[in-house]
């Protein structure tokens, strides 16, 4: 049974200058300090029984269980001067680096010291980020159409180039990558936009716009084959493989959970519909992780991949494009939004712990040991750091 999360909807709460008291208020402050209860009630000059029921009431007014949940509230509603918020009580994400790029950047991928941008009409950019504070362009690939998502397997980038296909690109020497295969499917242009890739097992799973989902033999990356088709029922968006199941998030349908132990058998065994238009997706465990464009961040169970079943939604400012999960964390690419960041250990209940705006648009993102590398529309490459908050009792 899906569980709403306890402040989701911001107008669900009433107007916490309102209902809070005086006292509790102050007792809220006090908590925000760090204060324990039995220092409170020595400040306040009241008992201490009074002290926890003043801290029950505004607990349950604020519809919050525990003080880290508390201190996201207070931040959210500007409860309080935040500077008197303790520095670990919230995630911190600051920015690091940035290279800029020429063209509009949709997808980012990460492997060792080098970070791949698909730049749009700028092509394939691959920057060293050896020093990110300092992130240099070292090479360059021009592609026939727009440089869309991609996906980087030891030396070879499988790249979605739009109304050319499927790029498989040779990067031994990322000054001087090299073309090594070409996938295309023989149709219009106009149906043929790539928009994404995923790979598995010496397969690639190319989203099209209109045409759906192509599964790709790239056992030889110099030779594609074309191994099997599945068509969507709106604008294919993303599909994400994760051993024997595949997810494939599909604009205004929702969640297709498609079997891929066979790919030339690969067939579509379940579905959710999901509000908010879906664009990216993210798998791990029993969960499927959808960033749905104006529908904030949806967590699914998948543990019956022919009965997929919402679990929660969080809400957050901007349009989710992309969605990564990291350990306990969901780092979420909200364009305009820039990135938020939200601790997902109890599915049922996720909540954010940090945010930090791009220059642009965060259209997609890539994660490695706590720096966030972020395909930013205006600018390129932006990479950020995010220092988790620390336990608050």
């Amino acid at each position: 049974m899906k569980k709403r999360h306890p402040y989701r909807n911001p107008d669900e709460i009433p107007d916490p200058s309102i209902v809070l008291t005086p006292r509790e208020r102050q007792v809220l402050q006090l908590v925000v300090e760090g204060c324990k209860n039995r220092e409170m009630a020595d400040r306040m000059r009241i008992t201490l029984k009074t002290v926890e029921k003043h801290r029950k009431n505004l607990m349950d007014k604020l519809r919050v269980h525990n003080v880290p949940e508390l201190f996201r509230v207070v931040v959210k509603y500007g409860l309080i001067d935040t500077d008197t918020i303790p520095a670990h009580a919230l995630g911190t994400v600051k920015f690091i680096g940035q290279c800029d790029s020429p063209g509009i950047a949709k997808g980012v991928a990460v492997r060792g010291r080098y970070s791949y941008l698909g730049g749009g009409s700028g092509g394939l950019r691959i920057i060293d980020v050896g020093k990110p504070a300092v992130p240099r362009l070292v090479g360059t690939y021009r592609t026939d159409g727009d440089a869309m998502g991609l996906t980087v397997i030891r030396n070879l980038v499988y790249l979605a180039d739009q109304a050319r296909g499927l790029k498989i690109i040779d990067v031994t020497d990322p000054a001087h990558p090299v073309l090594t295969g070409h996938y295309i499917q023989q149709v219009s242009e106009d149906e043929r936009w790539a928009v994404d890739v995923a790979l598995q097992a010496g397969f690639a799973y190319i989203a099209y716009d209109f045409l759906g989902l192509h599964i790709v033999d790239v056992r030889n990356p110099a030779a594609p084959q074309f191994v099997k088709g599945l068509g969507a029922q709106n604008w294919s968006r993303e599909f994400f493989p994760a051993g024997r199941y595949g997810y494939h998030v599909q604009h205004t349908a929702g969640l297709v959970v498609i079997e891929i132990s066979e790919p030339s058998s690969a067939r579509r065994i379940g579905s959710l519909n999901l509000p908010g238009n879906p664009m990216g997706v993210f798998a791990v465990g029993q969960y499927a992780y959808v960033a749905a464009y104006d529908g904030g961040l949806h967590i699914v169970n998948v543990s019956a991949p022919s009965n997929p079943t919402l679990v929660s939604t969080c809400a957050m400012p901007g349009l989710a494009h992309r969605v990564m999960v990291s350990g306990r964390y969901a780092y979420v690419a909200a364009g305009p939004g820039g990135v938020h960041i939200l601790d997902i250990s109890d599915s049922a209940a996720p909540h954010w712990v940090g945010t930090c705006k791009t220059l642009g648009s965060a259209n997609d993102l890539s994660v490695s040991n706590r720096l966030i590398y972020v395909a930013d529309g205006t600018v390129g490459l932006v990479i950020l750091q995010f220092a988790p908050p620390l336990e608050v009792r």
